[in-house]
């Protein structure tokens, strides 16, 4: 390899992620741009899914979950960031014609802008999270520095799940409309409102092969309890993500290039 191109992948680097930080301010920006309430609909959205779900499972029902807001706003949380990313990112090609058809445009990087944009709302409404788990009598421990290992995680599968069903939307329109119902069930798959201690004993391997149960109960264990998170289930999530991940892009690239070619 010559100095040269030694000094242009860096370079390429740099671009792309400058790049993605001024889609994700521009996406961000006209997200919130017409709105009263402004950013602030990060924390409000979650907020009111936790008020419904603490009637109906703490005064309705009355579940025997200990700290009940403080767990479902966490899953809230994670899961908002992960399904509000798959949503938008299949359809990134469509949503971002205008781009897409630039010569020379890295159209990889637009699955990243969603997951990105997406990732600023969760941190914005991180704060009242973790206000929430203290009121509920949680600690904020040193533990809580594991938390960007799992945002990481969490980012990288689903940017790989994010390529591949935009791939998969670029040959088969109706993917979006398949993904938000197979999201719907999804959710109720994954231990947001419920705990998973509360699955009977003969689904639990169902549960165990969802890599969202074991993010969403690494997040409590680190935000709620104080305590490390299961790392041998997390290398398995690590796992999947990886291969998502280098599967996702090679489906993506491919069905950039057949997209380009119908328009």
């Amino acid at each position: 390899m010559s100095l040269i191109t030694t000094f242009q992948v860096p370079r390429r680097v740099l671009h792309s992620w400058d790049l993605v930080w001024n889609l994700v301010t521009r996406d961000f920006r006209v997200r919130y741009k017409d709105s009263v309430l402004g950013v602030a609909w990060a924390v409000v959205i979650p907020l009111v899914q936790l008020l419904i779900f603490f009637f109906l499972f703490k005064m309705v029902l009355a579940l025997e979950i200990r700290r009940y807001s403080s767990s479902t706003f966490i899953g809230l949380l994670v899961w908002g960031w992960f399904s509000a990313s798959l949503n938008e990112s299949v359809q990134v090609l469509k949503n971002n014609r205008d781009l897409v058809e630039q010569p020379g445009f890295p159209a990889g990087v637009l699955p990243v802008v969603s997951v990105t944009t997406n990732l600023m709302g969760f941190l914005i409404a991180m704060p009242l999270m973790l206000g929430i788990v203290l009121i509920e009598g949680g600690v904020i421990d040193a533990v809580v520095l594991f938390t960007p290992v799992l945002l990481a995680i969490e980012f990288m599968l689903t940017l790989g799940l994010a390529y591949v069903f935009a791939a998969i939307n670029a040959a088969f329109r109706d993917t979006r409309h398949l993904l938000a119902v197979g999201l719907q069930l999804y959710f109720f798959l994954t231990p947001i409102f419920y705990d998973i201690n509360s699955v009977p004993t003969e689904y639990r391997p169902l549960f165990d092969l969802n890599p969202m149960v074991h993010l969403v109960q690494a997040y409590r264990a680190v935000l709620m309890h104080a305590s490390t998170p299961d790392w041998e289930s997390l290398a398995w999530v690590v796992l999947f993500s990886l291969v998502t991940l280098a599967l996702g892009m090679r489906l993506y690239d491919w069905s950039r290039y057949r997209y380009l070619e119908e328009l």
